[in-house]
């Protein structure tokens, strides 16, 4: 037997458990660090030598050595905090962000979600380094440029009306009219009304009420018209004018109700309060002869059942202040404005790496990629197995005290095992020594 092999063996031992609980105690020690994720520590057995016997031949160890420190990236648990930039993935992937660290520009990926809006307007680690994400093009759309992303401030400008989308219920019981519309008298010669607000260049508000008459059994006509006063043209406090002709349009329907045809339906206008000429068109729906469809849109004719609106939507909209942000599961950033719009202001990318414990840890619940992790596989959430997107939540620490502590009873108990076997060892070294007295 070899004295000194004994020693080394313990000695090994000691060094490994060492780091056992050096690991174990940083585990513990970030136990409430957002997005940390927990190490682990492999051993090997270190061969020492062979011995050969008469009939075989065996190995012994000198000992143990740390093979490898593996990082877990095990899904932590989810805490809603109400921040609106608070982020946590659900799943594989990892958050992009881009800048310095310790003197390395580049893309890092955290699993991190603690983001601010900074001076700038972007968003931003508390160590400056910027999220990533894809930029909403001109046309609304979010495009697949990654780059900073930007949270605009700026108040949402006004856009005017240059569509109006309406339904109506209309009661085929209604009879027939004989009489002509007056503008001046509308509500008389009419049978059903309604109204939308529209919206001019400059975003200013405008009534525009439309007045239904029928004029045959399964037709009827529309007649759209505005305060006098608030157009170029004009008028006298309480005047109505028309806008898109005397009638504006037409509405015809079939034995089943359903709508047949509708014509008309342009309307032009140009307000008073120096904001462009506007053009707006007023649908019903899909028509069958018109429109090719089924008529079973959003206009109909209902036997004995009073006439009512069933839908209104327009394309206007006034200015507005940037209210409130929201991250959806696929991660589109939603900006919720003054005027009641939410506007799509980019979405956040994720990045996937088909070996994680490959990545190399930064500190700072930073990893950058390296050849054993693979390159990141960037795009959109919920996407490509990289998860989903958590708004107002953190994802919590994964490491599990419970196991922790047995982790450091283990390593503890290992630690006085092999200092005993060190001591020992001494002992036998010391009667050896003391052979020759």
């Amino acid at each position: 037997m070899s004295i000194l092999s004994t020693l080394y063996q313990g000695v090994s031992g000691l060094n490994s458990n060492s780091t056992r609980l050096e690991v174990t105690g940083n585990n513990i020690a970030n136990v409430n660090t957002i997005g940390f994720k927990a190490s682990r520590v492999n051993f090997e057995e270190v061969l020492g030598r062979t011995v050969i016997g008469a009939s075989a031949q065996g190995q012994i160890g000198a000992g143990s050595a740390v093979s490898t420190v593996d990082q877990v990236f095990s899904q932590g648990s989810f805490v809603n905090t109400g921040v609106s930039t608070d982020l946590a993935v659900a799943g594989e992937g990892f958050f992009v962000v881009s800048g310095d660290v310790a003197g390395t520009a580049g893309n890092f990926y955290t699993r991190a979600g603690q983001f601010n809006i900074d001076n700038e307007g972007f968003l931003s680690t508390g160590s400056g380094l910027r999220l990533q994400g894809f930029a909403v093009g001109a046309d609304g759309e979010v495009t697949d440029k990654l780059g900073d992303l930007r949270v605009p401030t700026a108040p949402l400008e006004p856009s005017m009306t240059t569509d109006i989308e309406m339904g109506v219920g209309l009661d085929a019981s209604t009879p027939a009219r004989t009489d002509a519309f007056d503008a001046a008298n509308p509500d008389a010669t009419s049978d059903f009304s309604t109204s939308v607000t529209v919206y001019d260049s400059l975003g200013a508000p405008h009534q525009v009420d439309v007045y239904f008459r029928k004029t045959a059994d399964n037709s009827w006509e529309y007649h759209t018209l505005v305060a006098a006063s608030e157009t170029s043209a004009g008028g006298d406090p309480g005047e109505m004018t028309a806008i898109g002709g005397t009638p504006a349009g037409t509405l015809s329907f079939n034995s089943d109700g359903h709508l047949d045809n509708e014509t008309g339906g342009a309307l032009s206008v140009t307000f008073a309060n120096g904001a462009s000429a506007q053009d707006i068109t007023l649908d019903f729906g899909e028509s069958i002869t018109g429109d090719g469809g089924d008529g079973q849109g959003r206009s109909a004719q209902f036997d004995d059942r009073e006439s009512g609106l069933l839908y209104i939507d327009q394309d206007g909209r006034p200015p507005g202040t940037l209210q409130a942000l929201k991250v959806d599961a696929e991660g589109n950033v939603i900006g919720g404005y003054s005027n009641g719009e939410e506007v799509t202001l980019g979405r956040v990318a994720l990045a996937r790496f088909n070996s994680p414990t490959g990545l190399n840890n930064m500190g700072g619940n930073l990893f950058m990629e390296t050849g054993r992790s693979g390159e990141p596989l960037v795009g959109d959430p919920n996407v490509g197995g990289r998860g989903a997107v958590m708004g107002s939540t953190l994802e919590q620490s994964n490491v599990d005290m419970a196991a922790e502590f047995v982790q450091m009873i283990t390593a503890q108990r290992a630690y006085q095992a092999n200092s005993r076997t060190i001591s020992t060892s001494d002992q036998i070294y010391a009667e050896t020594v003391n052979l020759k007295q």
